[in-house]
């Protein structure tokens, strides 16, 4: 891969994944809720709803991992959540800060790092988050009557086994 022809190759194929493909993806899954305001090379910045934002950063980070379908090449995100009156230079710096101090920084960098406006950190790679949200949608179909305690039962003594390392 460090050949110049191969690396002009991944520049042009990373180029038509963020500037043709991701924006074609916005336009069909979040068409009035996501805008892009730059995709280019290996850079793509969103504004949106940020339940949607969110969303649309796991998609692409997905498609990604299916386009390039090789390990060595990873995705990270900054990800700011802001009041809508936040002024928009600030969020897009701190969105920038998550991305640089923390997503890149992380083991293997294939991560996501959200930051508020009171400036926490929480940053985690893909997979966790995919598990984080498996967690997220199991807590929210109990609070809402949908899982059987019965189940929650069984699920915290596997957590027990698993923490206890035996089976």
């Amino acid at each position: 891969l460090r050949t110049p022809s191969r690396l002009l190759i991944l520049a042009d194929l990373l180029n038509i994944f963020f500037k043709g493909f991701v924006n074609e993806l916005a336009e069909k899954v979040f068409p009035n809720s996501t805008y892009i305001i730059y995709s280019g090379g290996d850079d793509l910045l969103l504004v949106g709803a940020w339940n949607d934002i969110y969303e649309f950063a796991k998609i692409v980070a997905n498609e990604f991992h299916s386009f390039t379908n090789n390990p060595a090449l990873r995705i990270s995100a900054g990800y700011f959540i802001g009041h809508s009156k936040f002024p928009f230079y600030q969020g897009v710096a701190l969105a920038n800060r998550a991305l640089d101090g923390f997503a890149k920084e992380n083991i293997g960098k294939d991560s996501i790092s959200f930051i508020g406006e009171k400036l926490n950190f929480n940053t985690m790679n893909w997979k966790t988050l995919e598990k984080a949200d498996e967690l997220y949608s199991l807590l929210i179909e109990l609070i809402e009557g949908k899982v059987s305690r019965a189940l929650l039962f069984k699920l915290e003594q596997l957590l027990e086994i698993e923490n206890l390392g035996g089976d």
